[in-house]
């Protein structure tokens, strides 16, 4: 056979488990799940869950700076990867050894026992996980603000240790991409909070300045009233501060924008 027979029998095969990798992911997750929640993507409950696995697989395959061997093998264990954790099914008769070991090494009991050990199950099972927990995250919405806090955290770690393996992949370049977005509304969020609460501050102190005038001038009172300034100001600075990564100087800057 020539090189061209050759490459199209191969791009054959590659499709043809490819479908059959992915019919049986869909259906899996579709008609063996654990819990129903386990049959549909959170974010809108219709979703076939095997969309999920579908995507990390896809993604890998596209992956054009990795060995065929890590693409071959990875977007096998990618559409497996959350059997033996989510459903009561065994994995396909036919999955070979290198795979097989790759899903088990990618379940574990909590994403507790993941975050914990997954550094000492090896730098392709590290890489696996990035790409699933990308696409977790493009889903992000329905998770609860600490849960995602924790979970950008461990993505920026799994990026740190791709690209010391691997290089600008793909998905380095997208969770990157995810994470930074995802940093940036929280800090405009927590913007905010913070600006409401300043204003609220100046609100509550411009009323008893108010107050002062109203009645007679008290030595004390203005002190009191100075007091509760400085008391704010501190108060602010350590809870809004703190969130925002800014330093006294940005502080001050944003008062007076407040201010003015």
């Amino acid at each position: 056979m020539s090189f061209e027979s050759d490459a199209r029998q191969a791009a054959i095969n590659t499709a043809h488990k490819l479908a059959k990798r992915i019919n049986f992911a869909l259906t899996t997750h579709a008609t063996h799940a654990r819990k129903l929640r386990n049959a549909t993507r959170l974010w809108d409950k219709t979703t076939p869950y095997g969309v999920h696995p579908t995507w990390c697989a896809m993604t890998i395959l596209q992956e054009t700076d990795l060995p065929e061997d890590i693409r071959l093998d990875g977007y096998q264990a990618l559409l497996l990867h959350d059997i033996l954790e989510d459903t009561t099914a065994s994995l396909p008769e036919d999955t070979s050894p290198e795979v097989r070991a790759l899903v088990e090494g990618m379940t574990f009991e909590s994403i507790d026992q993941e975050r914990e050990l997954v550094w000492s199950r090896g730098k392709e099972i590290v890489l696996l996980k990035l790409y699933d927990k990308t696409s977790n995250l493009l889903e992000g919405k329905t998770m609860y603000p600490d849960r995602k806090i924790l979970y950008v955290a461990y993505m920026r770690r799994l990026i740190e240790e791709v690209q010391k393996e691997y290089g600008e992949l793909n998905i380095v370049t997208i969770a990157e991409a995810m994470c930074s977005r995802y940093e940036t509304n929280r800090k405009l969020e927590a913007a905010k909070l913070w600006i409401s609460a300043v204003e609220e501050s100046f609100r509550r102190i411009h009323a008893k300045l108010d107050a002062l005038l109203e009645s007679t001038y008290d030595h004390g009172t203005a002190d009191d009233l100075s007091d509760e300034i400085d008391r704010t100001r501190q108060e602010l600075t350590k809870i809004h501060c703190d969130e925002l990564s800014i330093d006294a100087k940005t502080y001050d800057r944003a008062i007076s924008i407040v201010v003015d």
